[in-house]
């Protein structure tokens, strides 16, 4: 009988160690999405800040904040993989969650691994992405916005160079 106790704890302390190093994994994930965000958030604040400013500190602004969109661009990819590394990270979290719920026997492994897990439980159970995916969506609306001016200023400019050439030619 002792032995299978044995047994049944290496088990269960197996499907623990996966489940707290996935666990912990998908947290500091979640930790580098939060300060990614923060950094896009902070950059698109500064370009959007510069933007109501005179035109002479609108310049100086444009100048501090030059390349944001580039780095803006690499934060919202590497924040498209780490949110799909927790989506994926959390499925098998949940596997290994439930095979650890599933091999629990006796009471003294559930109280010995119960109260390690209860934190991540609820950290994880409360992880809401969509709240990183409408501030990625606000950001690139920016971006968007700002190549829809570009290209309507060139095409209006590429009209106006088209009729003087032809105004020219017809004189």
């Amino acid at each position: 009988m002792a032995l299978f106790g044995l047994l049944s704890l290496r088990t269960s302390s197996g499907h623990f160690a996966e489940v707290k190093n996935v666990g912990r994994r998908i947290l500091d994930i979640r930790n580098q999405i939060r300060a990614d965000l923060s950094h896009l958030l902070a950059h698109n604040y500064a370009y959007a800040s510069g933007r109501a400013l005179s035109p002479v500190k609108r310049m100086k602004a444009a100048r501090a904040n030059r390349g944001w969109r580039k780095e803006g661009r690499q934060l919202m990819a590497r924040l498209w993989l780490a949110m799909s590394n927790v989506d994926s990270l959390t499925e098998r979290w949940l596997d290994s969650l439930r095979s650890l719920q599933d091999s629990r026997y006796d009471i003294g492994e559930m109280f010995l691994f119960g109260y390690d897990m209860r934190s991540d439980i609820s950290e994880i159970e409360a992880i809401d992405l969509q709240r990183v995916v409408d501030a990625m969506n606000q950001v690139a609306s920016t971006f968007d916005s700002r190549v829809l001016a570009v290209s309507t200023s060139l095409g209006a400019l590429g009209g106006a160079v088209a009729g003087s050439v032809i105004t020219v030619a017809s004189q």
